[in-house]
């Protein structure tokens, strides 16, 4: 059921090994999947041919923290973008979103304040030990 809403909700098809653009995507489970899979965190999923949201609707970070033994930083969202995820969020219970960078999946981010979706937290355990990496990249997107 979530695999037909989310078709209806963005009118696009899965990906076949195509060239993604910069972007947050929702993840799709695996058993819903007819096209490229990733694997990340233990995770296994497809995305959508087209972004939920473009990094443009980044306002801002935070630097990067640490806290028992993980680092993460958080990215701010603007409001129109905030408004959007909390539809999908609350309508799709998925609490989880997908970062694609330089037409790569590079990570899975985490709603973690279900009253707050202006902030998404990203953990290098999901980003596999490039977490400063990405961190100077959405940087220089932001000062753009």
């Amino acid at each position: 059921m979530k695999f037909i809403v989310l078709f209806l909700l963005y009118g696009s098809s899965l990906a076949y090994g195509q060239l993604k653009e910069d972007g947050f995507y929702i993840p799709i489970e695996k058993k819903n999947c007819g096209g490229e899979t990733y694997e990340l965190s233990k995770k296994s999923f497809c995305i959508t041919e087209k972004p939920l949201f473009r990094l443009d609707v980044i306002d801002g970070r935070t630097g990067i923290m640490n806290a028992k033994k993980t680092v993460f930083f958080d990215l701010l969202l603007k409001s129109e973008a905030s408004k959007k995820v909390k539809k999908v969020v609350t309508e799709l219970n998925q609490y989880e979103i997908a970062i694609v960078l330089d037409s790569q999946v590079i990570g899975l981010a985490v709603f973690e304040d279900s009253s707050n979706y202006s902030k998404i937290r990203f953990y290098s355990s999901g980003l596999k030990g490039k977490i400063q990496d990405i961190h100077d990249y959405l940087g220089e997107v932001l000062n753009k």
